[in-house]
């Protein structure tokens, strides 16, 4: 038994992670698949799908025809990989449609046996039978009646509720219940009961292609189980779902006694594996496609344009995500006072950030971390009970509004209030309709929620009746700003600025928001480390240790909004001369930026007003472009980028390699928001070159599902990844998909130090999921090609 579960665990593992809508964050969708060499995971998706996650053919054709493939490009590709093709030949094959990939009869399951020898429907019913009760088990509280059996485990709250469904029976599987009572209450000794009775000895295979049916719940399990593995508990619910999927296997597989179905699965069951599907030339046109993309990015970085500027009054760190670099180009061009800088958006602040009248937070920091701080939000100026009576105030405005809402719901109810007060909706209705939706209040006056801040007597974890201790302060102080490299020459002003995103009726608002912020707005991370920098206590530790912040500097939060390319300061004097000149800078900067973003929106003319607009419309499907066509991380000073027109594709990190003694902060660097930045970039490849099974679908047609993700129509799997309107503008694709070009300016025996010391990170650049480039003084790259082969392309 021990390797039956060690069997299923290394299936259950082949599937990635996917966040709740509240907590949307971007997912690598081949995490479980980076052990293998790029190619040959395409190639083993092939055999067990049938569909390989590499660009359509016409993609590459299209470039071909317009210049962005090259002769050069063709010959490069063909050079690096030793082919014996010719760039003739390989355009050609680019005009040509790929071939289907063949399944390899060992994926095949029942279902996908029954549907093509007898016709049947059986892959779509078992789906939907089994999502049914996925989603009422895994419901957050969306339901008005919950599932009974929801406080058992996954398998044994199906099994129960298995007892009493007809439906399996009602559409032709007689025996149905009788079958499920009778296997054993244990997932993996069940699971291992129905292997046995299908005859499958070598179930790898097998295993992945039934989990690929029901990805996306198994995705979401897998996110379940992920954040249990943190507090160092069992995650077992995706081979719960296994077990639940093999159980119906063995069902339909002891129904079904025709001749032809039997003999079919005894040919597949004798049938030998069959090759891997060959994708030599689409991997090729791939390798081509991406060199066209950084001939073009290496050209611009050989450009270094220098800039002499007065000592700057603001230094304004963003986050590195790719819609900062276009705000951070259009700052610098309104002044040269401002000096802009790149880091993750939770400015190194992993926190669980607890509103007032809430008893739990949101967690503020990249889903690879765990929050190591609790702070809670509290109203300045406020004594004790009129904090106490503020967040009563609010807690029972959204109490009521709970129980409105389930009064409108319910299935009592709901036909109740539509015929008698369904009336009261209509100004919103029409507001909406006109694309003048507001975002719902929270419960306090304006004037209060201006007050709101985060009150540093936090808690740590282990130690919560301590405070956020002057120690741990002054340590993540001196992170922050040597990762910053932000250690000398301080400007009067810093501005942390975090960044989200205002949209209505968008399912996958979070997404838009910082992922460094676990799918969240940034401002409270801003505020919170805004506060530990100004506190005289902490500025004092850290002369020490060789930080000297002037006493007129001061720093400042702020909160990006990418919709509108708005930017709000917090707790910001604006008496003081030099931040209403900053104030007045961000507001040019912000209409320099509209004005960049609004030809790929369709906007024309003055896209002010238009862009605001469809942040507050209801009926918006693409308010922004979010991190579509994301290409490349660069780590490196901003003077290798100041000036360079980088179309919004890139994620800067400032880095300054000779002010890293130890090279701590690279290595934090490649293990954290190169990571971060990869997962990204992987998720709008998967859900670019597959939206079928990597992407949402159509968000137009999207239904909330136990407020965990969406259903394209109203039955079958959980949706995961990105919708067709974030990377198609309905005429032609707006992401191009290709792997995360990562281009540092550091020592490469640096870097090779660091990949030698995680085999994850090693794994992501060496099997290709990545391309790692040095950057040299001349602005030159060199490409890692292994451990001391570094190649300029």
């Amino acid at each position: 038994m021990t390797m039956m579960v060690t069997t299923l665990r290394q299936a259950a593992n082949r599937i990635a992670p996917v966040w709740p809508l509240a907590d949307f964050v971007a997912v690598n969708p081949f995490l479980g698949l980076s052990e293998l060499p790029f190619g040959a995971a395409q190639a083993m998706l092939g055999q067990v799908s049938g569909r390989p996650a590499l660009p359509e053919r016409a993609v590459f054709a299209e470039a071909l025809a317009r210049g962005r493939i090259t002769e050069a490009d063709l010959a490069a590709a063909i050079a690096a990989a030793s082919a014996s093709l010719t760039p003739d030949e390989l355009r050609a094959v680019a005009q040509q449609p790929r071939p289907p990939a063949p399944l390899s009869p060992a994926a095949m399951t029942v279902s996908d046996v029954l549907d093509a020898t007898l016709g049947t429907d059986w892959t779509r019913v078992t789906t939907e039978e089994i999502a049914k009760w996925l989603a009422a088990w895994a419901d957050d509280g969306q339901a008005s009646w919950g599932m009974p059996w929801r406080g058992q485990p996954l398998y044994a709250a199906w099994r129960a509720a298995a007892r009493h469904d007809r439906a399996p029976e009602v559409a032709g599987l007689t025996g149905f219940r009788a079958l499920i009572a009778s296997l054993p209450a244990d997932a993996t000794e069940s699971a291992a009961a129905s292997l046995a009775a299908l005859g499958i000895a070598q179930p790898a295979a097998y295993l992945h292609r039934a989990l690929l049916g029901l990805a996306g719940w198994g995705a979401a399990l897998r996110q379940r189980g992920w954040m249990r593995e943190l507090d160092g508990q069992a995650n077992d619910g995706v081979i719960e779902l296994l077990a639940i999927r093999l159980a119906w296997e063995q069902a339909l597989h002891a129904h079904h006694t025709q001749p032809a179905f039997r003999a079919a699965w005894q040919a597949r069951l004798n049938t030998p594996e069959p090759a891997a599907p060959d994708l030599a030339a689409d991997l090729l046109l791939l390798d081509a496609y991406e060199r066209g993309y950084r001939r073009e990015l290496g050209g611009k970085l050989a450009q270094r344009k220098s800039r002499a500027a007065p000592a700057p009054l603001v230094q304004a760190a963003f986050c590195i995500d790719v819609r900062s670099e276009v705000y951070r180009r259009a700052l610098e061009e309104v002044t040269l006072q401002a000096e802009t800088i790149g880091f993750a958006g939770f400015f190194g602040f992993a926190l669980e950030y607890v509103r007032l009248g809430d008893a739990k937070g949101a967690e503020q920091c990249p889903v690879l971390l765990k929050p190591g701080l609790v702070i809670c939000e509290a109203v300045q100026g406020a004594t004790p009970a009129e904090e106490a009576e503020l967040a009563a105030q609010r807690g029972l405005k959204r109490r009521a509004a709970d129980l409105w809402n389930s009064f409108r719901n319910s299935a009592v109810s709901s036909f109740a209030y539509v015929e008698t007060a369904g009336f009261l909706a209509a100004p919103e209705l029409v507001r909406g309709t006109l694309g003048r939706s507001t975002p719902k209040a929270d419960g306090l006056d304006p004037a209060l929620l201006a007050r709101l801040g985060p009150s540093l007597e936090a808690r740590p974890w282990q130690t919560r009746a301590h405070g956020f201790a002057s120690a741990a302060r002054l340590d993540a102080a001196e992170a922050v700003l040597r990762a910053l490299s932000l250690t000398h020459d301080f400007a009067p002003l810093v501005l942390l600025a975090g960044h989200g995103s205002s949209t209505v009726n968008n399912p996958h608002a979070a997404g838009l928001d910082c992922g460094a912020c676990g799918g969240h707005t940034g401002e409270s991370n801003a505020r919170v480390a805004a506060a530990v920098l100004n506190d005289p206590a902490v500025r004092a530790g850290l002369a020490p240790r060789g930080i000297v912040i002037p006493p007129g500097t001061r720093f400042l939060a702020g909160l990006h909004d990418t919709t509108t390319d708005e930017v709000t300061l917090y707790d910001a004097d604006m008496t003081d001369p030099a931040v209403r000149q900053l104030r007045a800078w961000l507001d040019e900067a912000s209409k320099r930026a509209r004005r960049f973003r609004a030809g790929s929106l369709g906007i024309s003319g003055a896209p002010d007003a238009e862009i605001a607009r469809r942040s507050t419309d209801w009926s918006e499907v693409r308010p922004e472009w979010g991190l579509v066509n994301n290409a490349a991380f660069i780590v490196a000073p901003r003077s290798r980028t100041q000036g360079l027109d980088l179309e919004g594709r890139a994620f800067l990190h400032s880095y300054v390699w000779q002010e890293d003694k130890g090279f701590g902060v690279l290595e934090l660097i490649m293990t954290a928001p190169m990571v971060v930045a990869n997962w990204i970039n992987l998720q709008y490849y998967g859900s670019t070159v597959d939206n079928a099974a990597m992407g949402s679908g159509n968000k137009v047609l999207h239904n909330i599902t136990g407020r965990l993700g969406v259903l394209e129509g109203q039955g079958g799997d959980l949706r995961v990844g990105l919708p067709m309107q974030s990377l198609h503008d309905g005429t032609a694709w707006r992401h191009e998909p290709m792997r995360l070009h990562v281009v540092i300016e550091a020592p490469e025996a640096a870097m090779e130090a660091i990949l030698g010391k995680h085999a994850g990170v090693r794994q992501l650049v060496e099997n290709g999921w990545l391309h790692l480039f040095s950057l040299g003084e001349d602005g030159g790259m060199r490409r890692y090609h292994g451990p001391g082969r570094w190649l300029a392309d």
